[in-house]
């Protein structure tokens, strides 16, 4: 895992700030795909561009719509400890794409 250091602030407190880094993407669409997220991933931003729900896993995790969903929009979310993939499927008959980015 890489170290990254944590900017201050001019009183010497540390800056609440992370920064994107880089971006895989996933089509929404009515049976589960799965992408690979990028190596060391801890934080991740999604933004997707339409309604889906989100699962994630090892390589063989499947989203279903008992998962966590995800309305169209952004939102940072913390990777659970060993995932290194992530599920989506669409929520709704609209087809669109979602975007994890690593933040650092």
């Amino acid at each position: 895992m890489r170290t990254v250091a944590i900017a201050l602030d001019r009183f010497g407190n540390p800056v609440q700030a992370v920064t994107p880094d880089a971006t895989v993407s996933a089509a929404i669409g009515a049976t589960s795909v799965r992408a690979t997220l990028p190596t060391d991933t801890e934080l991740v931003r999604i933004t997707s561009l339409g309604n889906c729900f989100i699962r994630f896993g090892n390589s063989t995790v499947t989203a279903t719509s008992a998962d966590t969903p995800m309305v169209a929009g952004t939102e940072i979310m913390k990777v659970p400890d060993g995932a290194t993939h992530v599920a989506v499927i669409q929520n709704g008959a609209v087809t669109s794409t979602v975007y994890f980015t690593r933040m650092v």
